[in-house]
């Protein structure tokens, strides 16, 4: 009797174990497939410099300053701290906070910014290979509509 209760005990453990390796496989599979994987941190980049480039070109505007006054910006250190997904018309969008450091460059002298925060709205488009720069747009009722940009 004794033999077959140890192998019945090993047969057992070797079914856990193929259990355990079993979930812990799917596990990983699985979260390949969220969607919180599926947005690439170049898009998240290119997407502040757009971002940056048009609220310079806004704040340039409003002064009244020529455009040749706006510095280059090249964007470092850039890091996402918390993406959250949302439907922007009803397509897959994220809201993406993250930080970055910045270094301005003008003829004259360059500046260096640290632990910038941003807050930035991404749209995946149906098709899944190209991503919009979505801005929100408060309605009187409390909703949002959305402009949205190709992102470069």
């Amino acid at each position: 009797m004794a033999p077959v209760r140890i192998i019945q005990c090993q047969f057992l453990r070797a079914i856990q174990v193929l259990g355990i390796a079993a979930l812990i496989f799917l596990a990983v599979g699985l979260s390949a497939c969220s969607p919180s994987s599926v947005l690439p941190s170049d898009v998240v980049e290119r997407a502040l410099a757009m971002h940056l480039g048009q609220t310079a070109e806004l704040l340039a505007q409003q002064l009244r300053l020529p455009s040749t006054t706006l510095p280059l910006v090249d964007i470092q250190r850039f890091r996402i701290v918390k993406k959250q997904a949302l439907p922007i018309e009803n397509l897959l969008g994220y809201q993406v906070q993250g930080l970055y450091d910045a270094i301005l460059y003008w003829p004259e002298r360059r500046l260096t910014q640290r632990q910038q925060s941003f807050t930035l709205y991404l749209q995946r488009q149906s098709e899944g290979k190209t991503w919009r720069l979505a801005y929100p747009i408060p309605q009187a009722d409390g909703s949002f509509t959305w402009n949205t940009q190709q992102i470069e």
